[in-house]
């Protein structure tokens, strides 16, 4: 239990796949309401970067961005603490918009981002994320993480983001 809000066979999936990524490793989260994933990806002993709206309760140790993940400046201050590391690992549980979805998958596609988590896949009460992710899973490798006792609940969604 990471304390993250995800259902946490699911969780504990995407770790598994996310694991394998080398120690060199960076993590960006867009969107970090509790800090729980925060926690769940730095249980893997990478760096974490976290970009969000509001003040984390429990950061993890995880280096804050606060602002938009839209907003020009805010992408900058991210770029900046990279530090021209690549990004390994992108999760997006931000913007839950269509639009908003779009943008952040297009921003960490312009950062290299070898693999990119989505969240909330097939929640009702946002729908936008389904059609961005039926378009980023369209020629990529991809796995969809979905708990066969809970599938109504929030879903992740893994995508290798090379391919179209």
């Amino acid at each position: 239990d990471h304390g993250a809000l995800q259902d946490i066979w699911e969780l504990d999936t995407a770790l598994g796949i996310i694991g394998q990524l080398p120690p060199e490793s960076v993590a960006v989260e867009i969107g970090s309401m509790h800090g729980g994933s925060l926690n769940a990806w730095a249980s893997l002993g990478v760096p974490v970067i976290g970009m969000t709206l509001y003040p984390v309760p429990e950061a993890h140790d995880a280096l804050m961005i606060y602002g938009n993940s839209h907003d020009t400046d805010v992408q900058e201050q991210l770029k900046s603490a990279l530090a021209g590391r690549e990004v390994s690992f992108g999760f997006i549980d931000g913007d839950h918009s269509e639009a908003g979805c779009q943008a952040d998958f297009d921003f960490l596609l312009s950062l290299g981002t070898a693999i990119i988590g989505f969240h909330d896949l097939v929640c009702p009460i946002n729908p936008g994320v389904k059609p961005v992710w039926d378009r980023a899973k369209a020629g990529r490798r991809h796995v969809e993480i979905i708990n066969p006792t809970t599938p109504e609940i929030v879903n992740p969604g893994v995508v290798e983001a090379t391919g179209p």
